[in-house]
């Protein structure tokens, strides 16, 4: 029973998706799906095997990353939700790497280790990763609920065309987090964006929770904390050693007459949490911004270089911006610390100069530590480039107060890093003082006080701030407010590369 509510805990402790997007479109919806009825399942209105429904079957990409962790994609579809674009569209953005799909946003932001490979099955397009099902019932509307007892339907429906046991490389019977990914993707809206038409689901990373025989009550059992298919068992908790999943609302959008698939932002957060195992870097209780959106686990997930790089034509006059995820940010440095894709170089005692070259393409993270254990600070340079051209629809301008756009050149991110506490758990690095994880803003430092998630000027640049000292503000002392004897001082213009001197 303590395993129990411990998974019960757990649940609802989960991160949910931060990508404040907007909502989907039921009348689009319903002109993207066949009139046709499934004929294998007369009482469901869609018709997932029709050519237009499959698309031309092309595979998602050559992958190149040193390590390709098998995902499987199951998209649902409800008697009244159908499918918004065919299967390849999906499979070109999961497993593609082009810019705006998703193995291109991991392969750049982990620099070439890491990708997500199709798994085999025999769905209609085979081996492209994509399994779809239909449900003989309404949408769920679930909204910010996990999917539960709608996933075991889900995953029940698939196992026709996957065999599970092939992935469980270490015959231990549980199928872990890097040994099988699962997604849901759920026709219908991205609750996330507060559009639910004709159903919602708010996108996560939850574990299996399902009370199967209605007694109210989950058990540590298959079919409620777990589903054991192919005598292996998955989606479980992965304090359990199983894989859990994630769910997303298949589309975006503002109206009716005014949506699009939703971009891969969203998606690659919450694999951020599934597969990577990275805690949240916004402020999960909403009282200040967290990192802001300097960070794919912080609010950078929304990047975007343009209000139509998703192919929207003449925006009308709404709040908001569409394409919101379009193009996510990197990886902040410590994300990249931690998952030793980027170990950064560690500064010596003295005086010295430095060059960092644009993070986007290069690997480059210096790291300052101090007298104190666990605390130390890291600078890196961002800039437009790469996906950190997300920043471009995102940052404000300090002098007009509005979207950055091509003003924004970049800038050294300075990072005060204090590890003393663990937050891997409890997803609370951002929740206190002091956070664990904090960006030293150069100017208008309004993260802590909500006022925005992210200013051109809240990196160091010469003509901003360009210097990082115990007296300067913000300052290099330490938690305890003792000096660190750390300066970052003649820091250059923004640019490719940017040069500084560190004293130590």
């Amino acid at each position: 029973m303590d395993k129990i509510m411990m998974n019960f805990m757990r649940l609802f402790q989960k991160r949910v998706g931060f990508l404040f997007v907007f909502s989907a479109s039921l009348i689009l919806l319903l002109l993207s799906c066949s009139k046709k009825k499934d004929e294998s399942n007369p009482s469901v209105s869609c018709y997932v095997n029709s050519p237009s429904s499959k698309g031309t079957c092309e595979s998602g990409g050559t992958l190149t990353a040193s390590t390709k962790t098998p995902l499987l994609v199951v998209r649902i579809q409800y008697e009244n939700a159908c499918f918004r674009s065919d299967e390849t569209t999906w499979a070109k953005k999961f497993f593609g790497t082009s810019e705006g799909q998703m193995n291109g946003y991991w392969n750049e932001t982990t620099y070439g280790k890491y990708q997500f490979a199709p798994v085999t099955e025999s769905s209609a397009c085979a081996n492209d990763g994509i399994i779809n099902v239909n449900m003989a019932r309404t949408h769920p509307n679930i909204q910010k609920e996990p999917l539960g007892c709608y996933a075991a339907e889900a995953i029940t429906a698939a196992d026709s065309y996957i065999d599970f046991s092939t992935y469980d490389t270490d015959s231990n019977g549980n199928l872990s987090t890097s040994e099988l990914q699962v997604i849901f993707l759920v026709a219908g809206g991205e609750s996330s964006g507060g559009y639910n038409i004709p159903g919602g689901v708010w996108g996560m990373n939850p574990s299996m929770y399902c009370d199967a025989d209605g007694d109210g009550e989950v058990r540590f059992e298959a079919g409620e904390s777990h589903m054991t298919l192919d005598n292996v068992s998955l989606l479980g908790s992965t304090s359990q050693g199983q894989n859990e999943y994630s769910q997303f609302g298949e589309t975006d959008g503002s109206s009716p007459e005014w949506s699009w698939d939703a971009p891969i932002g969203t998606m690659s957060h919450e694999l951020g949490h599934a597969f990577f195992q990275l805690p949240d870097l916004y402020d999960t209780t909403y009282k200040t911004s967290g990192i802001g959106y300097f960070g794919l686990m912080g609010s950078g997930s929304s990047g975007m270089k343009s209000w139509n790089e998703c192919g929207l034509q003449d925006p009308p006059e709404i709040w908001g911006k569409p394409c919101l995820g379009a193009t996510p940010v990197h990886l902040s440095a410590w994300s990249k610390e931690k998952l030793d894709v980027c170990t950064p170089q560690t500064v010596s005692s003295g005086t010295d100069n430095y060059t960092l070259a644009t993070n986007a393409t290069t690997c480059g993270i210096y790291k300052i530590s101090t007298s104190t254990t666990g605390e130390y600070f890291l600078i890196e340079n961002r800039g437009p480039a790469g996906y950190d051209r997300g920043f471009i629809g995102l940052l404000l301008d300090n002098d007009t107060n509005t979207m950055a756009a091509e003003n924004f050149k970049g800038g050294l991110a300075i990072w005060h890093i204090d590890n003393s506490s663990n937050c891997d758990y409890s997803n609370a690095c951002d929740n206190s003082t002091p956070n664990i994880v904090d960006l030293e803003e150069a100017n208008d430092a309004d993260l802590d006080n909500k006022s925005s998630r992210g200013r051109t000027t809240h990196l160091f640049y010469s003509g901003n701030n360009a210097t990082f000292d115990n007296s300067s503000t913000p300052n290099s002392k330490l938690t305890s407010g003792s000096s660190s004897g750390i300066s970052v001082t003649n820091i250059s213009a923004p640019g490719d590369n940017m040069t500084f001197t560190i004293s130590k």
